[in-house]
């Protein structure tokens, strides 16, 4: 059903985009030079383009959340997969000159999950650990295998509206923690039990669609797991995460 409803709507977009496009042409033609308000002419037109290109950012997590039903678990190997997200996220992180820190326990890398997924969860947090940053910050990576006391303390954490999820049953090595940690600006304390909900952002109106956070909740929780944040203004944030790994299911 959001599928057929994310099409639905990129179709009206795509017109909308096109039309503004075309827009653009008249107005450089020489029979529009002398037209008063072409700047205020021309302003309106980015702004239908910067509304279309968040309409469909919007679409496009919404499809990217229901196409993993299509995707199957295989091994995930958190260390590779980690490489090759912040290798898309070069640029960016080239530009802002950060600095990035890699520490994976040796016997925390592996996991049998949805590739997809977790991919999907890498982007998001490191996106926005990456905005949240200014010039020269640091953005930290780590994973261990939590000992049995540390799971059950952390999985019994409240992480949102008071919800808890306990596991009874626990073999050596079960989970795996992964927490990116930044140096940036922070989460306002009166903000931090709202950024899981859809839609909600402090970024300004053309840079976020409030669904990334939304859909790397869902994930997780999906894939067993769970999520939580620590934040304070003007020190950084952290997000913590625990993992099923189910190598047990390797074949």
């Amino acid at each position: 059903m959001s599928t057929g409803i994310a099409h639905e709507i990129n179709n009206p977009l795509a017109i909308i985009n096109e039309s503004a496009g075309f827009m653009k042409e008249v107005i450089e033609t020489p029979e529009m030079s002398a037209f008063s308000r072409k700047g205020d002419l021309l302003l309106g037109i980015e702004k239908i383009e910067k509304s279309v290109k968040r309409a469909r950012r919007i679409t496009h997590q919404l499809l990217g959340h229901v196409k993993k039903q299509d995707s199957a678990f295989s091994e995930v190997n958190l260390e590779m997969l980690t490489k090759e997200t912040l290798d898309l996220l070069k640029k960016d992180i080239e530009d802002k000159e950060i600095s990035v820190e890699l520490k994976m326990e040796s016997n925390a890398k592996l996991l049998w999950s949805d590739p997809y997924q977790i991919r999907q969860v890498l982007i998001n947090l490191l996106s926005n650990a990456i905005h949240a940053l200014s010039k020269k910050g640091t953005i930290t990576i780590l994973t261990t295998i939590p000992d049995k006391f540390s799971e059950i303390d952390g999985l019994n954490r409240l992480h949102k509206n008071g919800e808890s999820s306990a596991c009874l049953e626990w073999s050596e090595e079960s989970f795996l923690s992964l927490e990116i940690r930044d140096n940036g600006i922070g989460i306002p304390k009166e903000n931090l039990g709202k950024i899981f909900d859809p839609f909600f952002t402090t970024k300004s109106f053309d840079q976020g669609t409030g669904l990334g956070l939304f859909v790397v909740h869902k994930i997780i929780s999906g894939l067993g797991g769970q999520i939580e944040v620590e934040s304070t203004v003007g020190k950084g944030t952290s997000f913590f995460i625990k993992l099923p790994r189910h190598l047990e299911n390797k074949t």
